[in-house]
């Protein structure tokens, strides 16, 4: 009856786990793992993978959200701004581009959960427009949605054009996503020597473990040892982070 229990206790949990959550976690236990032989001559930093996968498999899932956003957005944009061009309202146009979005995304795409959740807002009274389409920018910290906000809002206080705007915003984003492929296409030789470059100390150290490895053997003995050998990790890291941070352009 136990086992029973137990089973159905933990199955859930079990199928609840992503492939994508599996392949973070198998990587992140295999680098660890082989950081750890390499440097400290041991595989209990494999164990670091337990603390190691919430931050990574967040910071992953947000690169991932805030992508999806970006290009949902523009379909967003275009629907928004032809139900707005018809002379209906910003709430009505909020309905009704939820509704052609409907036909494009599924319910757990990011435009289509947002736009559930301004809709919401605006009918239960708990925010008017320009609160609900803030909270909007502000739950996936993207540029062109905060751009979309700020016009909306101006706007509306100046009783400006906001139909034209809003095809000048798509236009503009348009333009920023292709000229950010070309920028990733020059930048990426120079990341791929970055990365040769940051992982040659790793190799280095792999093949004098293979074919001298009484000549490090002072570096997992003593304290001076370990020492040496995690400024030197410490080091690769930063040199990574640094190449990272050069050859990261952002428009």
């Amino acid at each position: 009856m136990l086992r029973v229990r137990l089973k159905n206790h933990f199955l859930p949990k079990c199928r609840s786990v992503s492939p994508e959550g599996i392949a973070i976690a198998v990587i992140l236990t295999f680098l660890t793992s082989i950081l750890g032989i390499l440097f400290y001559d041991t595989v209990v930093t494999g164990m670091f993978s337990v603390f190691l996968y919430r931050p990574v498999k967040r910071y992953i899932d947000e690169l991932i959200r805030k992508h999806r956003a970006r290009l949902q957005f523009r379909d967003f944009l275009s629907c928004v701004a032809s139900c707005l061009s018809t002379g209906r309202h910003m709430e009505e146009a909020l309905k009704e581009t939820k509704a052609e979005l409907d036909k494009i995304y599924s319910s757990k795409d990011v435009i289509i959960i947002e736009l559930v959740i301004v809709i919401t807002q605006i009918e239960s009274r708990q925010a008017d427009v320009s609160q609900a389409l803030s909270n909007f920018a502000e739950r996936n910290d993207v540029d062109d949605i905060d751009m979309f906000v700020h016009i909306y809002e101006s706007c509306r206080r100046s009783g400006g054009d906001f139909v034209s705007a809003i095809y000048k915003i798509s236009d503009l984003i348009c333009q920023k996503i292709e000229v950010e492929k070309e920028i990733k296409q020059i930048i990426s030789q120079r990341k791929f020597e970055g990365k040769i470059i940051t992982v040659m100390p790793i190799l280095v150290l792999l093949f004098l473990r293979i074919l001298s490895p009484e000549y490090l053997s002072i570096m997992y003995t003593g304290l001076p040892g370990r020492i040496a050998m995690t400024l030197a990790l410490m080091g690769i890291y930063m040199a990574y982070r640094m190449i990272e941070r050069i050859t990261d352009i952002e428009i």
